[in-house]
């Protein structure tokens, strides 16, 4: 979450602070994910006008715009970004409001269409950025056929050293393993998926 707690009564005063601070950053996508999703529909229209909201499986209000993925430019190289969020974690926790144009589908069913459609771009790298439960992490692999890197969040469940837990995994339908970078997470918590 880039945005402090939504239900917290210093967020509203925070709120255009870190707005601000988001335009200001230079960030290349958002992945909404808790706080963001219970922010009131007219903060979720500032927030969405700061920062490209990225998600293949989530479709927001007509404005408040959620787009798959987003081509970048960096160095020369076109670097795609796909989002995914963990849709059960969404519905379970109703942290959109459905009566306001929200939809969430199932991530696994989102990614395939979307690599086609990222693959039609061309791009030199993709990365893919989500914040799906660390037990969904092994078949998210599986199924990033053509992606170069992923980056979770932070997984705070458990006790697993991740590093050695998906360093030692099956590998993806290519035989190799992913860059994986958990942000949040210490730097033992880069390694390869």
């Amino acid at each position: 979450n880039l945005v402090d707690d939504s239900t917290s009564p210093d967020a509203a005063i925070a709120l255009p602070d870190t707005l601000a601070a988001l335009g200001k950053g230079g960030f290349d996508a958002l992945v909404p994910f808790d706080f963001e999703l219970r922010l009131p529909h007219a903060q979720q229209v500032q927030l969405a006008a700061t920062v490209p909201l990225v998600a293949a499986n989530l479709k927001g209000p007509e404005d408040v715009p959620v787009q798959p993925f987003v081509m970048r430019e960096r160095k020369g190289k076109r670097i795609a970004i796909i989002g995914l969020v963990d849709a059960e974690h969404v519905k379970r926790y109703s942290l959109y409001q459905a009566d306001h144009g929200w939809e969430t589908e199932d991530p696994f069913v989102a990614l395939p269409r979307v690599l086609r459609d990222v693959k039609q771009q061309k791009p030199d790298a993709v990365v893919l950025v989500t914040n799906l439960q660390e037990d969904e992490l092994p078949r998210l692999r599986d199924a990033a056929v053509g992606v170069t890197a992923i980056v979770t969040r932070f997984q705070t469940r458990g006790e697993w050293d991740y590093k050695e837990r998906f360093e030692t995994g099956a590998r993806n339908a290519r035989q190799e393993l992913l860059p994986w970078v958990m942000v949040g997470g210490s730097k033992d918590q880069v390694g390869r998926l």
